[in-house]
């Protein structure tokens, strides 16, 4: 199959995978390395865990922006160095340590109580205190479908993140990466909203980042970093969430595969109580390893039944069932198979879907308004026909125009879910969205697609603002290649490109 022109990481002779022993920069990318989950990255600097996606062009060179960093690569994948870029840090930045800097003012001598509540590595406490508010007030109720009170954003990731305040009595540094990631998060979604504009938008999201990735090298080196599984596991997903609202691939995939090593280990060694922050932050990276298919672990199925019976975070937050999750996950690994499946075993896993995946009458009451039960259940069954879009698409290999009438239904539950009255609908995960809209063929399905995306820029997420452009690419190409098209979703396509968004 040839390889469509964006999605330069699908195809062999474009894309390099970093290999063990070249160097410990390389092992970042290693998925037997964080399978391992020793997490060996003694040796490495906070620079290295600014990579970039890890996809090369096929011409000699090719630079490729990352956290700030420019790197470039030569054929074989190697990295040559850094070269000047307009957010380049100063190198001294680069190599002093992130504490408590001369720019952050000192509490006054009459007020002894708060003396104590310095965040190390923050500019100063009105900015961070402005981040935090648009982090209550307006991201936490976009991340999720539907706000809650048992919201995570709020509950799970700003508690971590407080903890921050108390630094003096030898603060975690996962701590610090948490409250960092989290600044920085909300620094990107402000420039989204008010655009890139003064020193303030272009300086405080990067130093941010610098800062959580900082703290988070020095967690993962620690002595102490096999206790403090769950802080890092959140300070990473952080990390990616900073990806998310930026809209640029930068590090999302290496640090979704460090983090869903890290689930794993957690997992094999059981405990995990029901509803519990270890709960939550397994149940994200269970999905985004579904989701984006990602292929170092196939044990998925393993790993989501040593989770609690109960429903909690994909169910209640995010509107996904479990059963959706393990299909997905199959699907993914059918695909990633060097042999096509039996026609009698796709048969047998069609019908289960069908029948198995399709939403039940029994949605939780999350918020205590009535017409979010009427949301969750359209969010449910856009996720059904997205999996089962991705069904016939990746293992039966049929033609967009085969399966308009899957897009169409889970076009009309998107628009369903979004026409109901009121701020209290976000974001679900952004897979199925695409999946539904991408394959959109027909004229009038498209512009409904392209209408649709154009009403979620309100939430400020780059990679939902990317997402128009990727369906009007994928449907160029499509239209070009349709024999090369067929069985290559979306995610394949964008994958090593400036589109390769976080698909979660």
């Amino acid at each position: 199959m040839a390889a469509p022109p964006l999605a330069m990481a699908s195809s062999p002779e474009t894309f390099r995978q970093y290999s063990p022993g070249k160097s410990q920069l390389m092992l970042l990318s290693d998925p037997e390395f964080w399978h391992a989950l020793d997490i060996d990255l003694l040796t490495t600097s906070s620079s290295d865990l600014q990579m970039p996606s890890l996809a090369t062009s096929s011409t000699a060179k090719d630079q490729h922006k990352g956290n700030g960093l420019y790197h470039s690569y030569d054929q074989d994948g190697e990295i040559n160095g850094i070269l000047p870029g307009e957010e380049r840090l100063a190198e001294s930045q680069r190599n002093t340590p992130i504490t408590s800097d001369s720019n952050h003012s000192t509490p006054a001598r009459s007020d002894p109580g708060l003396s104590h509540y310095r965040i190390a590595g923050t500019t100063s406490s009105r900015k961070e205190a402005e981040l935090v508010h648009h982090w209550v007030i307006f991201m936490c109720k976009n991340l999720v479908p539907i706000d809650a009170v048992d919201n995570p954003y709020r509950v799970v990731y700003l508690k971590l993140a407080s903890q921050a305040l108390d630094c003096s009595q030898n603060c975690s540094s996962s701590i610090l990466a948490i409250f960092h990631g989290l600044c920085s998060a909300a620094a990107e979604s402000l420039n989204n909203l008010h655009g890139d504009k003064g020193y303030h938008a272009k300086s405080s999201p990067m130093f941010h980042a610098n800062a959580a990735l900082h703290h988070l090298r020095l967690c993962v080196t620690s002595s102490s970093r096999h206790d403090d599984y769950i802080n890092v596991l959140a300070a990473i997903s952080m990390c990616i969430l900073r990806d998310t609202v930026s809209g640029q691939p930068r590090n999302w995939r290496i640090h979704g595969q460090a983090a869903i090593g890290i689930a794993r280990r957690v997992l094999l060694r059981g405990g995990i109580e029901p509803g519990s922050n270890a709960h939550t932050l397994v149940e994200q990276y269970l999905a985004l390893a579904a989701f984006a298919n990602l292929s170092a672990y196939d044990d998925l199925q393993d790993l989501l039944d040593r989770l609690p019976s109960t429903d909690h975070y994909l169910s209640k937050q995010q509107s996904v069932t479990r059963i959706s999750i393990e299909f997905l996950g199959l699907i993914n690994t059918l695909s990633r198979g060097n042999v096509e499946p039996e026609p009698a075993v796709l048969d047998n896993l069609e019908l289960r879907i069908y029948l198995e995946a399709a939403p039940s009458n029994d949605v939780q009451d999350v918020s205590g308004r009535s017409k979010d039960r009427a949301v969750i259940q359209h969010y449910r069954y856009v996720y059904y026909y997205a999996i089962l879009l991705h069904f016939h698409r990746v293992l039966r290999h049929k033609a967009p125009s085969e399966i308009q009438d899957l897009a169409e239904k889970g076009l009309h539950h998107l628009e369903a879910a979004e026409n109901f009255p009121g701020d209290c609908n976000g974001c679900i995960i952004l897979w199925p969205c695409l999946v539904i809209t991408s394959e959109c063929e027909r004229e009038d399905l498209q512009k409904r697609a392209l209408r649709w995306l154009r009403r979620k820029i309100r939430h400020a997420f780059g990679s939902v603002n990317a997402s128009e452009k990727i369906c009007r690419e994928y449907w160029s190409w499509r239209a070009e290649n349709p024999v090369e098209s067929r069985g290559t979703p979306w995610l394949d396509f964008v994958a090593g490109t400036d589109l390769d968004v976080v698909p979660v």
